[in-house]
């Protein structure tokens, strides 16, 4: 990795602001409900540990991105997007989300990651109406009743021997192969 990408790794990965401009990002990417349900920790805790999990080029570009972000804001609102009111940070988002082909991929990329973290949540999940376990055990049950006859049997099936083979390589002793190919049959 060159060192500009090490030197911002080091610098801004995992720093206090990195964490307060993801923390602003999720108010503005996310539904209201993350504050109501104080989940804004929670996903911002959830989107470094995904980031984390990357490959570090990849790390340190989404890193430089929020450092990018965070003070191209001074340019435009004459402070850093961390300290931009929600309606300004709204505003200041959809400038990026269709400004450069750059910034319009930092965008989705950290709106796509904050999503993810944000619907992982149990409570934001139970807000949607998405209970995943109901339709896995309704799904379940449906299927064992059309097919269950059929995966039993299929799954006795797997433990008999198979009927189109008499015998198998390997299984008979050294001896017995051996006595079997002389001639004249089994020695004393």
């Amino acid at each position: 990795m060159n060192k500009a990408l090490t030197l911002l790794r080091q610098r801004f990965g995992g720093s206090a602001g990195y964490s307060v401009v993801i923390r602003q990002l999720v108010t503005v990417v996310c539904p209201p409900q993350v504050e109501e349900f104080d989940l804004v920790d929670a996903i911002t805790e959830q989107f470094e540990l995904s980031v984390r999990a990357m490959p570090g080029d990849t790390q340190a570009l989404i890193r430089a991105g929020v450092v990018a972000y965070d003070l191209g804001a001074l340019a435009r609102f004459g402070r850093r997007s961390r300290d931009l009111d929600r309606a300004r940070a709204q505003r200041y988002f959809a400038l990026w989300r269709g400004g450069l082909a750059i910034q319009q991929e930092f965008a989705k990329a950290v709106k796509g990651l904050l999503a993810l973290a944000c619907y992982e949540m149990p409570a934001m999940q139970e807000a949607i109406g998405y209970r995943p376990d109901e339709w896995i055990e309704k799904v379940k049950r449906r299927r064992l009743a059309v097919y269950g006859e059929d995966i039993r049997r299929r799954a006795a099936n797997l433990h008999r021997p198979d009927p189109l083979r008499t015998s198998w390589p390997g299984r008979e002793s050294a001896s017995a192969v051996a006595n079997r190919d002389m001639p004249g049959g089994n020695r004393p």
